[in-house]
């Protein structure tokens, strides 16, 4: 069975696929695999998976609550988890449940590690810059 999409870190792409469909800056990171899947099949090609670890990647951070592990991704990284899916979304990728699942998936591990008022900032903060063309650049700067 062919995967809906892969993530592309590690991945090796065909001369011919890489020539014809390239991954979107625009998007710097979060979704870019997934855009990138979906373009591949759109153009006629397959994405295929080798179910074999040649490399590790991990994801987020990790704080520990009395005994809790919660892994959540950092406050920017959740402004750009939701950014993405909201320009995947307005493109038709990706359905209105995959968008929301998006923003709650990452949401409450993110309270969990970084509190309530930087989960809800970085949330309010999509929606604000999504206007400006340079919001990603804005938003870099605010959370460091």
């Amino acid at each position: 069975m062919e995967p809906t999409f892969i993530i592309s870190s590690g991945s090796m792409v065909k001369s011919v696929v890489a020539a014809t469909i390239s991954f979107r800056e625009d998007l710097f990171m979060y979704w870019v695999d997934y855009d990138f899947c979906v373009d591949v099949k759109k153009a006629g090609f397959r994405v295929m998976q080798l179910n074999v670890i040649l490399g590790s990647h991990s994801l987020g951070a990790i704080r520990y609550i009395g005994k809790l592990k919660v892994l959540y991704e950092p406050s920017f990284s959740y402004y750009l988890i939701v950014r993405n899916a909201r320009i995947l979304f307005r493109e038709g990728k990706i359905s209105f449940v995959r968008l929301l699942y998006s923003m709650a998936r990452w949401f409450i591990p993110l309270v969990l590690g970084e509190g309530l008022t930087v989960a809800v900032k970085a949330l309010r903060l999509d929606f604000r810059l999504e206007r400006f063309h340079a919001g990603h650049l804005a938003a870099r700067d605010l959370f460091q």
